[in-house]
This record gives C-alpha cells, structure tokens and sequence, in this order.
C-alpha cells in the first residue's frame, strides 16, 4: 500500500504502510504495564508462573495470555450479570514488532493442551469407529458365521471433538466445528492475519460469530451446500497475537463492535539482545506442565456440572464499588471521545467481571476441593476484585492507545497528512491555544486542527503531554 501527498516545497512523497506504523509508534511508544502489585495479588496458580519468567516484560505477557487461554475451559460456570449468565470467555490480542516476546502465547497454550489432547484423542477413536461402521455398511456383509459384531453407531459430532480450533480454516467448517463441540471453542491464533482472511471469506465474514459469542447470543445460518447450523450459545475464546500492521487489517472499523470486545497488550520491545542460551533452562515449561493439569482438574470437575452450573458473585459493596468506578470512567472517557467510547466501557465492565471469575476460581481451587460438588457460589474475594481491577484499567489504557493509533492511521492513510515536524508541533500548538480559550471540546479542536473529530483522542494526549491538563 503506497500514498502519495505534496510536501510544503511542491515535491511529491511515497509513503508505505510499513512507514505510517513507524511514526505512529514512536509518538505513542510509551505503553502501561502491569504494576507490581498486581503480581503480588494474584492466586498462587498464577503468581508461580509470573516468578517463573525472566523479567516483567515476560510476566506481563504470561497473565494476559493465560487469562484468555483459561477463560476457555471453565465450563459451567457462570455469573448472573444484567439479567443474563454469562461464562468467563474473553478475546484477547497481543501485538508487538517481529522479535519482542509474542511468542510466549506458545509457551503459554500449553495450559490448555492436555485437555485438548483428550479430546483430539477421543475424536480420532470416534473416528475409526466411524468409519469402520461405515465399511462394514458398504459391504453389506451380513454373513452371521463371517462377520465381527458391528461396532456401537458414532454420531458424526464426536469426531470432530477439540478444544484449540484452527484458525486456518473456512467460515463455514469454523461453523460446523463449534456445533459440534457443544458451541464451545478456543482460536489460539500466533498470526492473526490468518484468521483475518477467514473474517472476509465467502457469503460475508466470520466476524459475525464471533460478535454474538462474546454475549453468548445466539448464532445460525443456512448454506445451501452446509445446510442450517444453529449454535444456541456459543462460548469462543481467542488469543490472537501479530504485528502492528496486522492489528490494522484485522481492526478496519472501530465502530463495527469488533474492536470493543477484545482486550489489547502490546509486547514491549527493548535494544538488548538477551543471551538465548541463558535462561531458566525450561522452568517455565515445567512450572506450566503442572499448571496445565490443575487447569485439566478444574474442566473436568467443572463438566460434570452441566445441569447445575456453579455460579460466581460480587459481594453488594464490590458491585455497588464496580457500578461507581464505572460510571467514572464513562464520564471521563465521554469527555474525550464523547459517546462513541460507550460502548467499550460498558464491555470492559463485563471483562473486569470475567476476569474476576477466572481469579477468584483458581484462588478457590485445591486437591480436596471438588468444584463438582460444591453447593455455594464463589464469592469474589477482596484481594481478586481490587486485582482484577488493576488488570483492567491498565488492559482498558491499551484499548484506548490502540484506538488513537486506527484513527491515526485512518486520518493518515485517508486524508491530508501533516506533511512534516513543523506541521505537527505547528497543529500541537493551535490545540493548546484553542483549549486555552475554553468553549471548545476535545472533538471540536480535533475537526478545526486535524479536519478528524474521530481524533479527540489525539488533541488529548497532546495537551496531557504539554501539561496542559492534569491526569
């Protein structure tokens, strides 16, 4: 992708795609991390892991990715949340330049492998099963002295039962899977350019599934040559990681609900060359291995509970302390992007209690404790409701960084750009003159300075970097 536009000296400028993403982050190149305490206030399960990484960079990738990794199997469980049950499934997206720690997303899968392994293991029996009935029906072999008993009759579904959905895959078989595993799935995606080539697929994209299984909402279609496939609630995890100019692909609209629903880290970069040969020598694998079969324990205990799901509460005070905090960032994010940030603050209130859920369980959780038979709900406790929130306004600081990264790069790529540095500090100025003045807001300067109102974000973090106004 290629732009042309005129510097000030008449001369014509080519720009890449690759170009734009590079200025873009180096204005914005200052990314929140996970404070300390955070590490200090998480359950056991998660805070063995944290210590086992090389550094807080490592750390911070490790809790973002088994957060929506474990979100994924934890069946049955669910909180009553504006007149509905919802379960613990998040979408999650880490990007990052080529080299700077996405990787860890591998290392991290492994939480969830034995239970898909399981599973995959089951399908494939199912599957010779399968396929021997339908042999010895295709023979038509009925000789009573000459043929094997028959085996027992295999649904179709159960062999095509998995935890890790691929997201290499089209549209339509993406459907037919998450039917056949009850609606349930994880898309654990390390190049998410290849789920963005399902999203834009045959008969419209796939990105209407995933819109509805953030809600649990109710999905079906009809193809002629699929026939109708109904999911009466599906319950989709996803982990997709990438660089920059793939965020930009798959997140073309911030306004079609996609870009709302998912929780966004960017892995940091750094100048050193770490020594690959120093190291843990695969702590982090080990400490993961055993992670991986509490996490196999907890699904399995947590299947059995299909008729009687176990429930997760907020004590009256945390929810009237969520309701308030709430309210407080919806006021304060409204004065910068007006109602357009509505609804992300409002899905952000149901990842704060998603991610509440996953740690309040695994703070629960020991060998003697049977989650199968446990007649209470889980109540939040303080140290998880006051953890879970510290994750989520530092996840919700992403969310808005990447927001004012898609409008930058839209007014880039689609409008008159700021030709140079003297233009920039130039438009910095006019924004600091005009707020000065009173009157105006954050969009209004951005439509008269940036010809953007979408740029608000912009104008904002302008005035807060000049001091102008105090955080």
């Amino acid at each position: 992708m290629k732009e042309q536009y005129s510097r000030k000296d008449g001369s014509e400028k080519t720009r890449s795609i690759d170009e734009h993403l590079n200025d873009l982050f180096s204005e914005t190149n200052s990314y929140p991390k996970f404070q300390q305490e955070v590490f200090e206030l998480l359950p056991p399960f998660f805070k063995d892991i944290v210590q086992s990484c090389n550094d807080n960079g490592e750390a911070d990738i490790a809790v973002f990715c088994s957060l929506v990794l474990l979100s994924g199997v934890l069946p049955n469980y669910k909180v009553a949340y504006m007149d509905e049950h919802y379960e613990a499934n998040l979408y999650g997206y880490l990007y990052g330049f080529a080299g700077v720690g996405k990787g860890m997303l591998k290392k991290c899968q492994e939480l969830v492998m034995p239970i898909h392994r399981e599973l995959a293991g089951n399908a494939k029996v199912a599957r010779e099963q399968y396929e021997k009935t339908r042999t010895i029906k295709r023979k038509k072999v009925y000789d009573e002295d000459d043929i094997e008993e028959a085996p027992k009759p295999i649904e179709l579904s159960d062999c095509n039962k998995m935890l890790l959905m691929p997201a290499n895959n089209t549209k339509s078989n993406i459907y037919r899977l998450m039917a056949d595993n009850d609606g349930r799935a994880i898309i654990c995606e390390t190049e998410a350019a290849t789920l963005s080539t399902a999203l834009r697929q045959e008969h419209g994209g796939f990105s209407d599934l995933i819109l509805k299984a953030f809600h649990h909402e109710m999905f079906s279609c009809s193809r002629k040559s699929d026939g109708t496939v109904e999911i009466e609630n599906p319950y989709l995890s996803m982990l997709l990681t990438s660089t920059p100019k793939h965020l930009v692909t798959f997140f073309g609209d911030t306004e079609d609900g996609l870009f709302s629903r998912f929780m966004f880290y960017m892995a940091p970069s750094t100048h050193e060359f770490k020594n690959p040969f120093e190291g843990s020598r695969g702590k982090f694998r080990d400490i993961v291995s055993v992670k991986a079969e509490i996490v196999k324990k907890v699904h399995s205990q947590l299947v059995q509970r299909k008729e009687t799901p176990l429930f997760f509460c907020l004590t009256k005070q945390q929810s009237q302390r969520m309701q308030m905090r709430f309210q407080k960032l919806k006021s304060e994010y409204r004065d910068v992007h007006t109602e357009e940030m509505d609804g992300v603050i409002h899905r952000y209130a149901l990842i704060f209690t998603r991610i509440a859920m996953i740690l309040s369980i695994y703070r629960s959780y020991s060998p003697s404790y049977k989650l199968s038979e446990l007649e209470e709900d889980i109540m939040c406790k303080e140290v998880d409701f006051k953890c879970a929130w510290m994750i989520t306004t530092t996840l919700l600081d992403h969310s808005m960084k990447v927001y004012d990264f898609l409008m930058q790069f839209s007014r880039r790529t689609n409008s008159q750009p700021l030709a140079d540095e003297t233009d920039k500090l130039a438009a910095k100025q006019l924004c600091i003159e005009l707020y000065l003045q009173g009157g105006l807001t954050y969009r209004q300067i951005a439509a008269k300075v940036l010809n953007n109102a979408k740029l608000s974000g912009t104008v904002y973090r302008w005035l807060t970097k000049a001091g102008v106004i105090k955080k």
